[in-house]
């Protein structure tokens, strides 16, 4: 997704964000029970050290629904900067 790639520094206890476009309506989906997210830095596979994570899903949901070519953001240290880029990428005004 268009996101703005910048530095951030996220100290111990610290949080980042990055947005998640899992499917445009209208397109077909297949339900997954398990989201696995690979964490990379600014060059893709750099880090050998920093093998995928099993993503919980959210709230009790049994499943999520993805299509063929789900998107992400860039990570950042603002929700409000990770979610304004999925209304972006998802076609909001």
């Amino acid at each position: 997704m268009e996101s703005e790639m910048r530095g951030a520094t996220i100290g111990p206890g610290g949080k980042a964000y990055a947005g998640m476009l899992l499917f445009r309506i209208g397109a077909p989906t297949e339900a997954v029970e398990k989201v696995t997210v690979g964490l990379q830095g600014g060059v893709f596979d750099a880090d050998a050290d920093s093998g995928p994570i099993e993503a919980p899903l959210p709230g009790d949901a049994p499943f999520l629904n993805i299509d063929d070519n789900p998107l992400v953001s860039y990570w950042n240290v603002s929700r409000d900067k990770a979610e304004e880029y999925m209304f972006e990428a998802a076609g909001g005004n």
